[in-house]
């Protein structure tokens, strides 16, 4: 053995050891340290690998709701009719209702964004001319049910979400 293999400790024959990472771990403990550091590098892996997050709306929400009705004696239609959907561009989606009125004869039919919050939900009603009106109310299993600036509103669900 030479002079410098003896002095260094990483050099020449001196070295038995396994080499490299395996070495170095068993010098700071062994099993137990490949043991925590294997773990470190499961639980940090699934991190850095997620895909986007998948978007998904509540299935209550969309549907077709409506409370129509025709007058007789006067000839009227009245009422309105909602249809809630959902749509989604990558991380950003959204609810959006057609809407229309009727009093006396059915409105323009509009398109408004809603506003979600589980299942309550929030959108302005445009009257044509007249300022549009805000609707608030929540949805369940067979209706949407809420009021119409001062009015109180129900609208029995006639049909569900599309694809839900």
């Amino acid at each position: 053995m030479n002079d410098l293999a003896a002095r260094s400790p990483n050099m020449g024959l001196q070295r038995t050891a396994p080499c490299g990472l395996a070495a170095e771990l068993r010098s700071f403990g062994g099993r137990f340290t490949v043991a925590v550091l294997i773990a470190a590098i499961l639980a940090l892996l699934p991190a850095g690998i997620r895909a986007e997050p998948k978007v998904v709306p509540s299935p209550l929400i969309p549907g077709l709701y409506e409370n129509f009705r025709y007058v007789e004696d006067a000839g009227d239609v009245v009422g309105m009719g909602v249809f809630i959907v959902w749509s989604s561009t990558g991380l950003h989606s959204n609810f959006n209702a057609l809407v229309q009125t009727a009093e006396g004869m059915p409105g323009e039919p509009a398109l408004t964004p809603v506003t979600v919050r589980g299942s309550h939900v929030e959108f302005w009603v445009p009257q044509g001319e007249l300022p549009p009106l805000f609707f608030r109310g929540d949805v369940s299993k067979t209706s949407l049910v809420g009021t119409l600036g001062d009015e109180k509103v129900k609208l029995k669900r006639v049909h569900r979400g599309f694809g839900w």
